[in-house]
């Protein structure tokens, strides 16, 4: 998203942008009242009034700080991170059921742990080593790119990733400014390569 508003902003600088950071629900209701042109909304519940223009599906994986000893792995499974502090995503995050499921299906309680519901203060934590935790590639992907954090992808095919949806409302004109926006946004998704990780 913000890749496609600074590409946007230089190819077109008259173009103004209002967005608004809303839980998937209230996104999906917005975008069907036309008080929204358009919404990036995870795991997008299927609806006759709402349409997925685009997707991409975000792994989830173990996250810590490059200083911690298991950031020297490509592989990692649950079981090694048993003597590690396990800082886990609490309700409403969308990845709480995921993170949820994997520990019950390892049948693993982690004896140290940290649970938050805020993202911030989970990557305040791992960027402090203060242990590790289980997330999206959508929640860390900038802090990796910096070198901030390491992401090691979670192999489990029982696991769906999470998914991010461009929707619209059907048959809903929107201005030329939203379709630029769009289909930049759209030509971004498509190039996200999840190879690299």
């Amino acid at each position: 998203m913000i890749d496609t508003i600074a590409e946007l902003q230089q190819q077109h600088p008259w173009l103004n942008f209002e967005i608004q950071i809303q839980d998937s629900q209230k996104i999906a209701q917005q975008i069907m009242q036309a008080e929204l042109d358009f919404g990036m909304i995870l795991d997008p519940v299927q609806h006759a009034h709402l349409d997925v223009l685009s997707f991409v599906e975000l792994p989830l994986g173990f996250v810590m700080s490059p200083e911690h000893p298991l950031a020297q792995q490509t592989k990692l499974s649950l079981s090694q991170t048993h003597a590690d502090r396990h800082i886990i995503a609490q309700a409403p995050l969308v990845i709480h059921d995921r993170v949820d499921a994997i520990y019950k299906r390892q049948q693993m309680s982690p004896q140290q742990k940290i649970e938050s519901n805020d993202i911030r203060i989970i990557l305040s934590l791992l960027k402090k080593n203060v242990g590790i935790a289980i997330m999206s590639w959508l929640d860390v992907y900038t802090h990796v790119q910096r070198g901030e954090l390491y992401f090691i992808p979670y192999r489990d095919a029982a696991i769906q990733p999470v998914t991010l949806a461009l929707c619209v409302a059907p048959k809903r004109q929107l201005s030329r400014a939203a379709q630029l926006f769009m289909q930049q946004l759209m030509k971004n998704m498509q190039q996200v390569n999840f190879d690299s990780i």
